[in-house]
């Protein structure tokens, strides 16, 4: 511990470094002797924390699969903010690495020198966050209480809004992430979704949950097609600062976020749900799987669409199935359901609920695409004829 970068952090603080109470967490006698050497009028209380149990491994903290309607408490003890009081307080971080940056979070680091960060936190948003499962053996969101989960806008309607992005490169940290800065100047609270995503009930009571929450995606990480996020231009200048440090595992914005956010919150996989039939399926999960995709009204909130994007494919045909390692991801009831919605089928039900004398919703619409190549490698010939231009002159020039 570099004793000389933390005596200069505290004489930065000038008045407020007028300690009274110092609480030491885990420090040896050595460790102890040096602060009350530099801050020797300050009542100091010794806190030691047992190590964590040897079971308490990141595998149990941070499960790939858990039963979400099973109460299960992880194997190591609550977190909680000890300090009751209002009194505002300083943290001293003494770490090579920089904190979880939505759990210490970059607005409220105070001065930094080396491996000495010394932050200010927000007691309140710290305390509601330390409240919250540890790791993601256990729903931060209750299952049985996403609807009765309380969400209404105050007089003061607060800074909040969903975002999505509808063009990214193959690169996805140059696709999401950059929006940030933007996002930071209007909003406080963000619900991210992908655009390969279908919203198919009200997922406001999201707004009620931390940065960063999220589904699980695979052994420890979080899936990042819907995540709650708090945007913020520090936070931004630190993943893109480290941006070269740190390996994505997937090379997309995914990975490398996970890299970053390794405190996260687990919320029920209805609010994610993966189009993903996993090798372990037996032919019941799979018709389960199907049937939820059918089912109107839905049962799920939103339902990830992975492999190649029905925007990909004719209406009718998901072209998962034409690749061997997409095929896990091939579903016609789920495809059907992309574009039962997107299209203006909500609206013709709409028309046919309201009985319109005209029936002009009685009219069956066929799919002019399917005459109309997407691909690459198409004949050239019939795009032109698609797009309308004089094809037969541009042929022979």
């Amino acid at each position: 511990m570099d004793w000389g970068e933390i005596s200069k952090v505290v004489n930065e603080l000038g008045e407020d470094g007028k300690f009274n109470h110092i609480g030491i967490l885990n420090l040896n006698m050595k460790e102890i002797h040096e602060w009350k050497q530099l801050i020797p009028h300050a009542n100091q209380t010794v806190l030691s924390l047992d190590h964590a149990s040897s079971n308490a491994t990141w595998e149990v903290l941070y499960p790939e699969w858990i039963d979400e309607e099973e109460e299960k408490r992880c194997e190591a003890a609550d977190l909680a903010a000890a300090h009751k009081g209002t009194q505002p307080l300083h943290i001293l971080l003494a770490t090579t690495c920089f904190p979880v940056p939505n759990l210490f979070r970059c607005e409220e680091l105070v001065t930094r020198r080396g491996s000495i960060w010394l932050y200010k936190p927000n007691l309140g948003r710290l305390r509601d966050k330390l409240r919250l499962p540890i790791g993601s053996c256990q729903l931060a969101l209750p299952l049985g209480g996403i609807e009765e989960q309380p969400y209404s806008i105050p007089r003061k309607r607060r800074r909040e809004a969903y975002a999505t992005v509808l063009h990214s490169n193959y690169v996805y940290v140059c696709g999401a992430i950059p929006q940030v800065p933007a996002l930071a100047q209007y909003y406080d609270k963000v619900i991210f979704i992908d655009s390969d995503l279908l919203v198919l009930r009200n997922i406001d009571f999201l707004f009620t949950m931390p940065e960063l929450s999220a589904t699980g995606n695979h052994e420890h990480m979080f899936n990042s097609g819907v995540m709650v996020i708090e945007p913020s231009n520090c936070t931004f200048q630190l993943l893109m600062d480290h941006v070269n440090d740190l390996e994505s595992y997937n090379g997309g914005d995914q990975g490398y976020l996970n890299e970053v956010f390794t405190w996260w919150h687990r919320i029920p996989r209805w609010v994610n749900f993966l189009k993903h039939f996993w090798v372990g399926d037996d032919a019941v999960a799979k018709k389960k799987k199907n049937h939820m995709f059918e089912s109107d009204p839905p049962g799920m909130y939103v339902l990830h669409y992975l492999g190649n994007k029905p925007w990909m494919c004719f209406r009718d045909y998901d072209c998962n199935w034409n690749v061997e390692l997409l095929r896990e991801f091939a579903s016609y009831a789920a495809h059907a359901l992309w574009w039962r919605k997107a299209q203006l089928q909500l609206d013709r039900r709409e028309a046919e609920m309201g009985n319109f004398s005209d029936a002009h919703w009685r009219i069956r619409v066929k799919d002019v695409r399917l005459e109309t190549c997407i691909d690459e490698d198409c004949d050239w010939l019939e795009r032109l004829r698609h797009w309308g231009g004089n094809w037969k002159q541009d042929c022979r020039s």
